[in-house]
């Protein structure tokens, strides 16, 4: 590939996976102009006035999260977790399509006297918007293996709400949704205990108490 770039030869290494970044991979190998010499900000600014679809910069944003930690196919990762969790979305865990209508934000109000297959298209919507903030939750898995410790008790002293509020003080964006943690938390591993809509999990004490003295350093 000769002076291809570190980051574009890494992409184009993606480009079987059948995931959006295998989707971003496979374009930019049939692109003839696309410069491979590129680095992170040059691949984005040649991107930038081709293509500017939200969903392709969220591939885009993606490949560099998973380029940076290490954490690859985090896609497959997520889609095993939520076979096996049924009701984990973007709001949390743990709660019936009826259960969560009853507690979302106002926006969801004028739906909630929808019929129940309604209601669990919308659920399932919640449910998928999980997979539009990869980049996200690839932070927070990397984030948390570098610097939760697990414990084997579940740490009843602390939601899995309160606990993202924690890592949003430190994440790129400044902001994470209580399922983006939850679910990052699963796959990298605490033991959990589920308590809708939120999660509590053996996460040390001691870890926590560290980034909570470190955050208002770094913010």
């Amino acid at each position: 590939m000769g002076n291809t770039s570190e980051f574009v030869a890494w992409l184009i290494r993606q480009q079987d996976r059948d995931d959006p970044v295998g989707d971003l991979a496979q374009d930019i190998k049939r692109d003839s102009r696309f410069p491979l010499t590129a680095d992170l900000d040059g691949v984005r600014a040649y991107l930038y006035p081709l293509i500017r679809e939200d969903q392709v910069w969220r591939s885009f944003d993606w490949a560099v999260a998973e380029y940076r930690t290490g954490e690859y196919r985090t896609w497959d990762k997520l889609k095993a977790l939520m076979a096996e969790h049924p009701t984990l979305s973007e709001f949390g865990i743990g709660q019936s399509s009826d259960e969560w209508f009853s507690s979302v934000s106002p926006e969801w109000k004028e739906s909630r006297n929808d019929s129940q297959e309604e209601k669990d298209l919308i659920f399932q919507a919640e449910r998928e918007m999980l997979g539009d903030n990869m980049a996200d939750l690839i932070w927070t898995i990397d984030w948390l293996r570098s610097n939760v410790e697990p414990i084997k008790t579940i740490n009843r002293r602390h939601s899995s709400y309160g606990l993202k509020h924690l890592a949003e003080k430190f994440s790129p964006g400044g902001y994470l949704s209580n399922g983006v943690f939850i679910a990052a938390a699963m796959i990298v591993g605490y033991p959990f205990e589920v308590d809708p809509p939120n999660a509590m999990f053996g996460m040390s004490e001691r870890s926590l108490k560290r980034l909570n003295r470190a955050a208002p350093r770094l913010r």
